[in-house]
Parts: C-alpha cells; structure tokens; sequence
C-alpha cells in the first residue's frame, strides 16, 4: 500500500492559507467593528465646592476635558457610549457602562467602569468637567485625550492612550500617557512628564526644583524665557542634542551630539535642575522671543 505525500508546492499552498488565516480573522473583525451602531446617553451633576476642591476622576475608553469656572463649584457632564449590532442593542449595552459620583468633604469622585460582560464592540464614558482655577486634579483614562485650561492646582493625569494637552497651568504637573504626545503651558511649574510614544513640548516658566522630560519614541522640546538660569541633562539614543540658550557652560557632551549636559547662565542655576530624556528623537532646548514663553 502506497501513501502519497504532498509535494512542496501542495505544502506551500498550505502554508500559505495558514497564514492567512489572522488576515481574515482580521478583516472579519474589522468588518464587525464597522458595522456597529453606537448609542449614548448623557448624565449632568454638580457639586457645590470650596475654591480649592479636590477632583478626582476615574473613566474608560473617552476623553476628559476640564475648564475653569469663576463659581465655587465643581459640574460634569459625563457622556456615555454603548454599542451593539443594532439600535436596540447599543442602547441596551449602555446599561453596562456604570459612573458612580460621590462627595466626601471638598473631595469628588466621579468613577466611570463597565460592569457587564467584556463586549466586542465599544463602550465607554467622556468626563467634560468644569471646576475653580485653584481645584486640584487627578484624571485618569484608559483609553482617551486628556486637556485643560486654566487650572492654577496640582495636576495629576494619566491616559494609556491618547494626548495630554495642559494650557494655562501653574505648580505642579504630574503626566503621563502611554501612546501620544505631551503639550504643556504653564508658569512656576514643577514637572515630570513621560510618555512611551510621542513628542513632548513645553512653553512656559519653572519653579525651583528638579524636572523631568522623557519619552521612549519622540522628540523634547523646551522653550523658556530667554533670561532662564537653569542646569539640565540631556541624552538621546538617536538624535541630537540642540541648546539655543547663549552662555552655556557645558559639563559634558557638546552641542549637536547625542548628549550634552551643563549650566545656562551665571546665576544660582542649580536651583532648577532638568532631565531630558528620549530613545529615539532629537531634544532642543530654546529661549521664547519675548519674556513671556509663548503656547504651543
């Protein structure tokens, strides 16, 4: 009894359908995903506050948005999204979508989680808050931008996936994302801010202490004003180094290469400190054109 084997080309036709497969697994996906209908709903809350509350927001696959109010008082408005082959479906899946609102003291807690079954297509909730410029921020997303403007408070941001763009801000700045870039304008501020993918770029003025600017894919740039006294420390696995600033006093590396550390200005310099840090991306140190570091 004879057994015939497949030639190379029948194996080759097989391997290839099997590598196919995923692509069409894929493609089927992507088809699903492209066909579903979504629904929302949107829930509005306010709470009376002190001109320096503390808001804490905790949300899933949206954004958060936050603006300044002149009143002592914190207000949300939380979009939610669900999703479904059909209307009927989407609105039923908003059910899944939970967001527990709380007050304890000048403490607020908005927490937005899905509490039904994992499901294929997307669900999420969008935090659009307004709060007083002195409020102090803690926002977390798993998958969203997150802004501001105008907030004056400690600001404590954290997305997986998506943007951090904080305009107008002062004090202290706390910002991290996972995939995105990282704009920030602010006066008197104590930084650290790092994202694993995306550029990141600073205007403004800082306050005594030691900085932190890093990102594993992206460039840094920093622009100060043109009189700022400042040591900083910058490395770059592929790039270069650029510093603008006149007056340098280098301690290590030179201009133009992949590492350059020293001294700018002749004053009490050490009093703020900068690390600058990326793996695949140029960093530029500048002086704004006037005394007032202009927005990105």
């Amino acid at each position: 009894m004879s057994t015939t084997r497949p030639s190379l080309a029948g194996w080759a036709r097989l391997a290839l359908a099997l590598s196919l497969l995923p692509l069409l697994a894929m493609a089927g996906c992507a088809a699903v995903m492209a066909n579903l209908v979504k629904a929302t709903a949107t829930e509005q809350r306010s709470f009376t506050a002190s001109s320096q509350p503390s808001v804490i927001v905790d949300t899933y696959n949206g954004p958060i948005t936050v603006k300044v109010v002149l009143e002592d008082k914190v207000e949300a408005t939380v979009t939610k999204t669900g999703s479904g082959a059909n209307k009927e479906a989407a609105e039923a899946d908003l059910k899944n979508v939970s967001v527990d609102y709380s007050q304890d003291g000048e403490t607020i807690r908005i927490v937005a989680r899905r509490t039904g079954p994992k499901s294929f297509g997307s669900s999420g909730a969008a935090v659009e808050l307004t709060v007083p410029a002195r409020a102090i921020l803690s926002l977390t997303t798993s998958n969203g931008e997150i802004t501001s403007e105008g907030i004056q408070g400690q600001i404590t941001a954290r997305s997986s996936n998506g943007k951090v763009d904080i305009r107008g801000a002062k004090g202290k700045l706390d910002l991290e994302t996972s995939n995105g870039a990282i704009v920030i304008d602010a006066t008197e501020a104590t930084l650290a801010a790092g994202t694993s993918n995306g550029d990141i770029h600073f205007a403004g003025t800082l306050d005594k202490g030691k900085h932190t600017l890093a990102t594993s894919n992206g460039s840094i740039e920093l622009v100060l004003p043109a009189a700022a006294q400042f040591q900083f420390e910058a490395s770059t696995s592929n790039g270069t180094v650029t510093n603008r600033f006149p007056g340098l006093q280098p301690s290590s590396g030179k201009p133009g290469s992949n590492r350059l550390a020293g001294q700018v200005g002749s004053g009490s310099n050490a009093d703020i400190d900068l690390k600058l840090e990326t793996s695949n991306g140029g960093i530029t140190l500048e002086p704004a054109p006037s005394a007032e570091a202009p927005r990105p």
